[in-house]
């Protein structure tokens, strides 16, 4: 049973249920990449909007993007979604 419950929260597969509208799906993979993306943006930021707040508003508009075009989101290898 975990195997099964692992495999159904791999990245691959959150984006196979997010696809298909599963609300959960959608937001366990942004649990999964927004401290990854956090990190990411924070350090390419320039020195001027790197404020937790600015940080995040950028996430966010990102986010609001990436769950707008998840439907024609296709990874065609492992870690291709990040």
């Amino acid at each position: 049973m975990v195997a099964d419950d692992e495999a159904l929260n791999t990245t691959a597969a959150l984006l196979r249920r997010a696809h298909h509208g599963d609300a959960r799906a959608r937001a366990d993979l942004v649990a999964r990449v927004e401290p990854l993306l956090r990190r990411f943006a924070h350090a390419r930021l320039p020195q001027h909007l790197r404020r937790s707040e600015d940080t995040g508003d950028l996430l966010q508009r990102t986010w609001l993007r990436t769950i707008e075009i998840l439907p024609s989101i296709e990874p065609r290898e492992p870690g291709a979604f990040f």
